[in-house]
């Protein structure tokens, strides 16, 4: 993907271009494709060294180069978020919960609930943490909806959550430009079956964003049977599948 350094900002050829950058592991590309084609304020975090760690310099860190420098992020202007990707290479994508709410569950129940949506023709932006965390992105405002469901809810301008290629982070379902994304309120009763069937040791605290793998309990075509059925009287957005 060509992109160019222009004025001190960041700029693109093409829209159709720049969301492809979402597949890859560029900063710059991916903090084009956030800003320019989807919208959304961004801002630059910490750094992972395999060596030193993450740059905040918490030896037992949660979430090494996936976390704000300071609170509450400040969204960058174009000119801005370039000049720190080049003094800063590698550093984490930030979003303020803004244009979205953040909602984290255990990522076998939201493999689970995913697969459900799918079915359905229902995609939601979806980013997974090493196989232990996964965190979707829902209307904003709604996320209150899932209280008391085994999740955590980042929502508003003082709420933050780290995007790929963040360490550790990859998209498990792309965004698309100008998706309507689903309330909250339409997925307790699929996030609930979800969390059924799933080991009480895998739903874990979604703060805790250490690697985590699934325990042999879980069974996840369970949960995806139970999470699909509730769907069939939900009137959800439909959206095109996201491009590969």
């Amino acid at each position: 993907m060509q992109v160019t350094h222009h004025h001190g900002a960041l700029t693109s050829p093409g829209d159709a271009t720049s969301f492809h950058a979402l597949h890859g592991r560029d900063t710059r590309d991916c903090a084009l494709a956030y800003t320019h084609v989807l919208g959304w304020p961004i801002a630059l975090g910490h750094r992972c060294n395999r060596s030193a760690g993450c740059t905040c310099g918490a030896f037992t860190c949660p979430s090494p180069g996936a976390h704000p420098v300071t609170e509450p992020v400040i969204q960058l202007t174009a000119g801005e978020l370039a000049e720190e990707i080049e003094a800063r290479p590698g550093a984490g994508l930030i979003a303020p919960c803004v244009p979205f709410d953040a909602v984290s569950v255990s990522y076998p129940a939201g493999m689970a609930l995913t697969l459900a949506l799918e079915l359905h023709g229902v995609y939601v932006p979806c980013v997974q943490k090493d196989h232990a965390i996964a965190v979707f992105c829902l209307a904003p405002g709604s996320g209150c909806h899932l209280a008391g469901q085994g999740v955590i809810v980042r929502s508003g301008t003082s709420a933050w959550t780290a995007l790929p290629p963040s360490q550790n982070l990859r998209w498990d379902t792309l965004p698309t430009a100008g998706q309507t994304l689903p309330d909250a309120a339409h997925l307790i009763a699929p996030l609930r079956e979800a969390l059924r069937g799933i080991s009480s040791s895998d739903v874990i605290n979604p703060g805790n964003q250490r690697r985590k793998p699934p325990s042999p309990a879980v069974s996840a075509p369970d949960a995806l049977c139970r999470a699909a059925r509730t769907l069939f009287l939900l009137d959800l957005p439909r959206a095109p599948r996201p491009s590969l």
